[in-house]
């Protein structure tokens, strides 16, 4: 990784400022608790980064390789990450709320009590995924894969599960998903 790409992301700047290191190699670099609010991170290599607790709302992560980043608790509201590569990433607690996954690679990634409110996760591939007592309320999932994902106590109400594969999908022994939608459109 090169140093000055990750003391520059680190440096303060002033609110408002958006920084952007499109394609950038930083993979495990050491960005817990950075403030990257709507960088512009684009098809940047983070895989294996330390991103815990950082600020990532709004930011452009779009085709991004995040593949075993470490994204515990951060904050990525908002965030844009289609196409990205988050396989077998740490996510829990991290907050996606309106977030933009569509097409994102999230098989194996740890989700356990994320924040996926009103998420975009059209066509995402959530195979093997853990979202044990995740937030989905409202999630757009239509198209996305969930084979052999772990739904224990995640609440999908109001989600569209609109042609969601869900074979293989463990809603039990431990818990059960709340699926409700009084629409009946899922």
């Amino acid at each position: 990784m090169n140093d000055e790409i990750r003391t520059w992301l680190m440096a303060p700047r002033p609110a408002g400022t958006v920084v952007g290191a499109p394609g950038a190699n930083l993979r495990a670099a050491d960005l817990q608790g950075a403030y990257l609010q709507r960088a512009i991170l684009t098809g940047a290599n983070l895989r294996g980064a330390n991103l815990q607790g950082a600020d990532l709302e709004g930011a452009d992560l779009h085709d991004a390789d995040l593949e075993g980043a470490n994204l515990q608790g951060a904050y990525l509201q908002g965030a844009y990450l289609t196409g990205a590569k988050l396989q077998g990433a740490n996510l829990q607690g991290a907050d996606l709320a309106r977030a933009i996954l569509l097409a994102a690679k999230l098989q194996g990634a740890k989700l356990q009590g994320a924040n996926l409110q009103g998420a975009g996760l059209v066509n995402a591939k959530l195979q093997g995924a853990h979202l044990e007592g995740a937030n989905l309320q409202g999630a757009y999932l239509l198209g996305a894969d969930l084979e052999g994902a772990y739904l224990h106590y995640a609440d999908l109400e109001g989600a569209n599960l609109q042609d969601t594969n869900l074979n293989g999908a463990n809603f039990l022994p431990l818990g059960v998903a709340v699926i409700r939608n009084p629409k009946g459109d899922c």
